[in-house]
């Protein structure tokens, strides 16, 4: 789950919890790079650092950390285009 506001708080999220945990499913949840309580990159000539591109690769370095791969996603707004761009980046992610 990828979001700007943490995509599981609130009765839609909790919601959420509850149909993946029951399966056994992994959840991870990371806000993106300057949203949220995170701490954005520092400022960049053509914001380079802040595009979708560049939070997607930063989701793709966190799966590889954790050693795990996608079978599915629930994003929320800029969530959305992040998870876009890391699927047509890295589409065994």
């Amino acid at each position: 789950m990828v979001g700007a506001l943490s995509p599981l708080q609130g009765p839609d999220g909790q919601r959420q919890q509850r149909l993946l945990v029951r399966p056994g499913f992994t959840i991870v949840c990371p806000y993106l790079r300057g949203y949220g309580r995170s701490r954005g990159p520092a400022p960049a000539p053509a914001h380079v650092p802040h595009s979708k591109r560049a939070l997607a690769e930063a989701m793709a370095a966190v799966m590889r950390r954790l050693d795990t791969s996608a079978s599915g996603s629930s994003v929320t707004t800029a969530g959305a285009a992040v998870a876009l761009r890391l699927v047509l980046d890295h589409p065994s992610r």
